[in-house]
């Protein structure tokens, strides 16, 4: 369960409206205590999708084009 629909998008998760959590959660803890299959299911998609999607390689790859952007912006900025 999270708040980020892309985090938990294809059936890795439940996304929450962060102004109903509570209600929220009182639907659906309980029906992952009465079908504790389906909380697995849900665990185990998340999971393969951490794994395919948030490998360290990638997130190395994310923060080197982050550290281009800052250096591109500030020679544009010492440009002007």
């Amino acid at each position: 369960m999270g708040a980020d629909g892309e985090v938990v998008s294809h059936g890795a998760g439940i996304a929450l409206d962060a102004s109903k959590v509570f209600s929220q959660l009182c639907v659906l803890l309980p029906l992952f205590v009465d079908h504790p299959e389906f909380a697995q299911l849900i665990g185990s998609k998340a999971r393969l999708r951490v794994q395919e999607s948030y490998t360290l390689k990638r997130n190395i790859e994310h923060l080197e084009d982050l550290y281009k952007q800052v250096l591109d912006h500030q020679r544009v900025k010492l440009l002007l």
